[in-house]
């Protein structure tokens, strides 16, 4: 099936609106373009709607770590990372309060979400998935007797509004922080940390040949940690330097400049200056959330969309690709047996907290930490005195997935 862009809205909605559609996927990030992906492979009919068009940017550190790439290769995806132009990864450089200490990681490759991303579209696309982009969706509330779900999709950046209704057996929220797609439903809450940190993210461009820019290796995941949150950065495809940060709100607010305040946190850790005044920086919701549940009456949520906590290293594209995979066996199950739609659903929340959120929680400690001047100290001192015992916490991060 083709990719659909919105040109002519009307015909291309009442199209939509003809179909039954076995899923319907909202979000084309990575969680919801590989689930997408192998509903469509093994037969679905699965339609794949995203707000924004492809190629797109996207806040995030741009790792896909070794557990993430353990996922593609499941999926018969391992080449779409290095097709992009992925950067493989070796070391991770961290920095606080002038304390420097480098670990060895055991794979992963470096890759702009502009590039990603599309891939993996078009890789739904050319499985049979139907897309579309540059379309909003909402899932409705569902009628007592209805066997299907109704979704509204709305066609972005047009001069007069054009919506629809899409029916689906079953419908994947995989929309990003928030899931703005289930905010008509009153069965999904989400619950926001109370320190949550928000996140910053852009590209730095080399184009000047700046020689700050020398010091920023391809291959090497740079972090710098402060009292206001930490600066992420590595070398994307192109060369440039790909930002992503966790900051205090309080301090965002308080800032100048965005941009000033990452200068401060890079400076402090014991980076040196770079001309980042003119970097474009998108921001995102507060990051740390949980939702309530991550399946409901025939409504299943993956992805950032189920639950968020500041990630490092690629852990969170890692829980995407996990999510992606293995929801749609459970997707599946449930249109194989509509009687036993409740019993997918339970095992989809039983599977997403024994697979994903536990793996969570190493993220939430290390959080924990990077709050804690002292405790960074501590930390900092041991692991240049012994970087040995840093081990054990790298390879729990990129263990294979295991499915």
């Amino acid at each position: 099936m083709n990719h659909v862009m919105p040109t002519d809205v009307s015909d291309i909605l009442q199209s939509a609106g003809q179909t039954l559609w076995d899923c319907i996927v909202i979000g084309a990030g990575p969680a919801g373009s590989l689930a997408a992906r192998q509903l469509a492979k093994d037969g679905m009919r699965t339609l794949l709607v995203d707000r924004k068009s492809f190629p797109r940017d996207k806040v995030c550190g741009a790792c896909v770590n070794h557990r993430a790439l353990t996922a593609l290769n499941a999926a018969g995806l391992q080449h779409v990372v290095r097709t992009s132009g992925g950067i493989r990864l070796s070391h991770f450089d961290l920095r606080a309060g002038g304390k420097h200490v480098r670990l060895n990681l055991p794979g992963g490759l470096a890759v702009s979400r502009h590039r990603l991303d599309a891939a993996l579209f078009d890789a739904a696309r050319d499985a049979g998935a139907v897309t579309l982009s540059r379309v909003g969706a909402s899932v409705l509330p569902r009628e007592s007797d209805a066997a299907h779900r109704d979704v509204q999709l709305t066609v972005a950046n047009t001069s007069s509004s054009t919506k629809a209704v899409v029916r689906g057996k079953t419908v994947l929220a995989a929309d990003g922080l928030g899931h703005p797609s289930l905010r008509k439903l009153n069965e999904f809450t989400d619950s926001i940390s109370a320190n949550s940190r928000i996140g910053l993210g852009g590209i730095l461009r080399d184009d000047a040949g700046h020689p700050a820019f020398e010091h920023f290796k391809p291959g090497v995941i740079y972090m710098a940690t402060g009292a206001q949150g930490y600066v992420g950065m590595v070398r994307v495809e192109n060369g440039h330097l790909n930002f992503a940060a966790a900051v205090d709100r309080s301090g965002y607010r308080s800032a100048s400049a965005p941009q000033t305040m990452l200068a401060d946190i890079m400076q402090t850790a014991g980076y040196g200056p770079l001309p980042i005044g003119d970097l474009q920086l998108t921001g995102t919701p507060e990051l740390t959330r949980r939702i309530n549940r991550v399946a409901s009456d025939r409504v299943f949520v993956v992805g950032d969309a189920a639950g968020y906590v500041e990630p490092f290293t690629g852990e969170g594209m890692a829980w995407a690709f996990a999510g992606g995979l293995s929801v749609a066996p459970v997707i599946r199950q449930s249109l194989d047996d509509s009687a036993s739609a409740g019993l997918a659903e339970t095992r989809w929340q039983q599977h997403w907290n024994q697979q994903i959120a536990s793996r969570q929680r190493w993220c939430r400690r290390l959080a924990w930490l990077l709050r804690r001047p002292r405790a960074i100290d501590v930390a900092m001192k041991t692991a240049c005195a012994f970087p040995r015992l840093t081990s054990p916490i790298i390879q729990s991060m990129n263990a294979s997935f295991a499915g």
